[in-house]
Parts: structure tokens; sequence; C-alpha cells
């Protein structure tokens, strides 16, 4: 029975070493600084609940596609959430509602796209027919000149 006792308890500290090994390699690939070793054990337990939670998704899973870590695996869901804007409060008849709260000030009332640099000129679909191809086009080449500040002009091809 103490041979028993004592596997379980390496078995177990051998898994936390895991996690915390496989958490370190997490920060480093992510870029991220902890304050603390509370904030880092912390952190620790969050991430370790969501490798958990990846690895059934994964397992259970029968779809094409695979679970996997990302910069918000350490994150709670309040956290996630408060990042996105959305918060929960409780509606009169007593339904908890979520809904999107934003810094007004942040925003300008108006843009001017053009004035602003980021429309190319007008393009000639022709006979093409494709117009869903130009309209996506022209959507990404706003998207690339807010990203990067550099405006192009993409192929609809």
């Amino acid at each position: 029975m103490k041979s028993f006792a004592l596997a379980a308890t390496l078995g177990v500290a051998s898994a936390l070493h895991t996690y915390e090994l496989q958490y370190m390699n997490y920060l480093a690939k992510f870029g991220k600084n902890l304050n603390s070793i509370d904030e880092f054990d912390a952190r620790l337990e969050i991430f370790a609940h969501t490798d958990l939670d990846i690895k059934m998704i994964n397992e259970k899973s029968e779809n094409t596609w695979v679970a996997g870590h990302n910069q918000f695996s350490d994150w709670t869901q309040e956290e996630y959430k408060s990042m996105l804007g959305l918060r929960e409060h409780t509606a009169t008849n007593g339904e908890t509602v979520m809904t999107y709260v934003y810094e007004a000030s942040s925003f300008a009332n108006s843009v001017n796209w053009v004035d602003a640099g980021a429309v190319t000129p007008v393009k000639d679909q022709g006979q093409c027919g494709s117009c869903w191809a130009f309209s996506t086009v022209g959507s990404l080449e706003g998207a690339h000149f807010v990203a990067t500040g550099k405006l192009l002009s993409f192929s609809e091809q």
C-alpha cells in the first residue's frame, strides 16, 4: 500500500512538473511576462484547466479540426469577456442579459476612408459577373490599410 501511495504521489508531482514546463513554454511562445510567483501559480492553474478542456474536446471530437492553445489559454472567462466589451447584468425580470459596452470617447463620429487613403481606385469587373469577388477584395484592401497603413491593390483572381 505504501508503494502505491508513493507511486501516486510521484505521478501527481510529475504531472504538475509537466504542466509547469508546458506553461513556461507557452509563456515564451506568446511573449508573456508575469509579475509574481502568485500570479504564475494562479495562471498555471487556469492553463492546466484549459489544457484538460482542450484534451477532452480533441478526444471526444470527430471534427476535422484540432483544438489547441492560444494567447488566452491562461485567462479566466471573465478576463476574456471584459476584453471583448461584453458585460453581464440582470434585467428587471431577473434574466441574465449580455450587453456590449464600449468607451464611446474612443470612436470618431465619422471617418471618410477615401480621404484617409484607404480606398483604391474603382475597378472594372466588365462582364465577369463576380461582384462578390470585387467587394471582398475591396474590404480586404481597406482592412489591410487599417492594419498596416499601406494601401495595396489586391487581385480579384
